[in-house]
């Protein structure tokens, strides 16, 4: 693989941007009248039962899964701003309500982690929790 391209590129689902994934989307439920489901930044288990991994999906309709067996801590600088620092990466979250998510994912009780794209998803509530960016960085890149 050339170090030009990522592992995200390499095997990316080649479908344009602007195209709709909602049928694809855990979270599709389509509001009544639009064409766009619900927005829904995470969902999160009630129950006693720890998650072994935890599913994202990215702006552009990536989807990626972690274990959380791999997650060493979770720092969160402010309320828009959440890190998951895996073994072999760190994920960075902004957002509107961040903070929300550090007990459950501390606790394993988020099963899927979805960010926010005004193209796919009807506008949120004024006081949801909102993930606007979720940002891959490898310990190979962070090392240079």
């Amino acid at each position: 693989m050339s170090d030009n391209i990522t592992v995200f590129e390499r095997y990316a689902n080649k479908v344009k941007p602007e195209e709709d994934h909602e049928q694809n989307s855990r979270f599709a439920n389509p509001v009544a009248g639009t064409q766009k489901p619900f927005y829904q930044a995470a969902e999160m288990i009630k129950s006693s039962k720890k998650q072994a991994r935890l599913f994202i999906e990215y702006a552009d309709g990536t989807k990626n899964s972690f274990s959380y067996a791999h997650l060493l801590e979770t720092p969160c600088t402010s309320s828009k701003h959440l890190m998951l620092c895996f073994s072999h990466c760190i994920l960075s979250l902004e957002g509107e309500g961040i903070e929300e998510l550090l007990e459950p994912i501390g606790d394993q009780q988020v099963r899927y982690l979805h960010c926010y794209n005004s193209k796919r998803f009807t506008q949120p509530e004024d006081d949801a929790l909102i993930i606007d960016t979720m940002t891959y960085e490898s310990v190979r890149e962070m090392a240079g």
